[in-house]
């Protein structure tokens, strides 16, 4: 004896529901992540200087080097919410630099 599935009106809708949350959140997650900011900072520090980096958000990465400069990358990104909140965040949010000899700060604001 076999079995049969036979599946209903209803089901199909439900699946394409599904499929199409799915495919709603994969393009918003996309575009959020469209048109990053990106730009780079580069100051002379000397021997056995420090970095204070203050940021409340974010992901940082740290490599270490040979020399007398340090290399700021800085990418500002919005992830999620509404179009309207990510423009308020990206003009918002300040990257602010002070640079001694013996010190560079990074500030997120």
């Amino acid at each position: 004896m076999t079995s049969q599935t036979t599946r209903t009106p209803g089901s199909f809708i439900v699946i394409a529901c599904l499929i199409a949350l799915v495919a709603t959140t994969l393009l918003r997650s996309q575009a959020s992540n469209q048109n990053p900011e990106h730009f780079q900072r580069s100051f002379t520090i000397s021997p056995n200087g420090t970095l204070h980096v203050d940021n409340y958000k974010g992901t940082i990465h740290v490599t270490a080097g040979d020399g007398n400069q340090v290399v700021v990358d800085v990418t500002k990104r919005f992830e999620g919410g509404s179009e309207s909140d990510r423009k308020w965040w990206m003009e918002n949010l300040q990257v602010n630099f002070n640079n001694q000899s013996d010190r560079v700060s990074v500030e997120v604001k």
